[in-house]
């Protein structure tokens, strides 16, 4: 696939049945067991936007283990797990801004006009105990607030909490909290509509782009911020969703069309071997799909019956995306699953259900 090398950087219910077709028999295979019944430990934070509150949930258990109530007048911007706890991105207003409200399961929140008071990166530890407190309206340019406030860009934390990073309409800025260094890589006067990103690890930047009404091309690459050059490829007919990242791997997966299926392409980039990879996978998987941080395997999720009790999982082998593995499974009642988490080379497929969170270990690496 040729290269280019340039200075410069909600997943779909899934209703329909799916199937990797004929398998043998391997050793690769996905032994599915409820988290609560293996006694899997899994917590992670939420922004309960409608009530205004950070929430730090055991999943496992389903129960809340610490909540953070914040003013009217403040909002959360962006929030992240990181290395040694969590990461927020906190916005203030003169007047209140706690708007929002759930119309059937959806948060609906008014825009706002008003120019930011305070805007500040806070850290917390494992148990949501305050750690540091940054002005980020000291840090950045006038020209990157000025493009934040127009924009509503939402903020990236990269995994260490070192470094978060802005697309706005001119470009990528990215800002170093430990130095107060600002870099930015200007967006080229193209087709293409402004960069979606993600932190790969603290010295990249994982991105999409596309452009095109009927027939849509995706570029999609990264930003080594030590090098300061971009790297990419573009794919045509494909309309990325999400992006999602494990190990020195960022992948993208797309959404469902009026039918409720979805394109069966599943686009891997290795930031360490600077490629790319096109993963064909059936076309309701590719909207939950999901690399071995070792890059050995694709973990793809279905759901099979439109009750939401039925699903499945398959493991791809990569790079020849072979279908290694099919295991069908059951929940009690109807869950949607919506991401993947890995925890010492453990893959959670984590959703919500009836009775709330729910978290299945669905695969396994050595």
């Amino acid at each position: 696939m040729k290269k280019r090398m340039i200075m410069i950087i909600l997943t779909g219910c899934l209703f329909l049945f799916s199937a990797c077709g004929s398998v043998e028999e391997t050793s690769v295979s996905a032994d599915i067991h409820q988290s609560v019944e293996d006694d899997i430990s899994y917590q992670n934070l939420e922004y309960n936007q409608a009530d205004n509150k950070l929430v730090l949930l055991d999943f496992s258990s389903n129960s809340t283990v610490k909540e953070i109530q914040f003013d009217d007048t403040e909002i959360i911007d962006s929030y992240d797990k990181i290395t040694d706890g969590y990461a927020v991105v906190k916005s203030t207003y003169a007047q209140d801004v706690n708007n929002a409200k759930e119309i059937d399961g959806i948060v609906i929140s008014k825009s706002i006009s008003d120019e930011k008071s305070a805007y500040e990166y806070i850290s917390y530890d494992e148990q949501l105990q305050e750690t540091a407190v940054i002005d980020l309206k000291e840090l950045i340019s006038e020209e990157l607030l000025s493009e934040i406030q127009e924009g509503s860009c939402e903020p990236q934390i990269d995994p260490i909490g070192q470094k978060i990073a802005w697309s706005t309409e001119s470009g990528i800025y990215v800002l170093n909290l430990n130095t107060g260094e600002q870099m930015v890589h200007e967006i080229e006067e193209d087709e293409f509509t402004r960069c979606e990103i993600s932190f790969v690890d603290e010295n990249t930047v994982g991105f999409y782009r596309t452009t095109g009404d009927t027939t849509i091309t995706t570029r999609y690459g990264y930003w080594d911020l030590v090098s300061n050059e971009l790297f990419y490829e573009d794919v045509n007919d494909y309309m990325p969703f999400s992006i999602r990242v494990s190990g020195e791997y960022f992948i993208l997966n797309d959404g469902e069309d009026e039918t409720g299926t979805s394109s069966g392409k599943v686009l891997i980039y290795d930031c360490e071997k600077n490629q790319s990879t096109v993963i064909s996978v059936n076309n309701t998987e590719s909207t939950l799909a999901f690399v071995t941080s070792d890059g050995k395997n694709l973990i793809a999720y279905s759901c099979t019956d439109e009750e939401q009790t039925e699903h499945k999982i398959c493991v791809y082998e990569l790079p020849s995306g072979e279908c290694v593995s099919e295991t069908p499974f059951t929940t009690t009642s109807r869950v949607l699953f919506d991401n993947f988490s890995n925890i010492d080379n453990m893959y959670l497929l984590i959703g919500i259900g009836d009775t709330g969170k729910v978290v299945y270990d669905v695969f396994t690496t050595q």
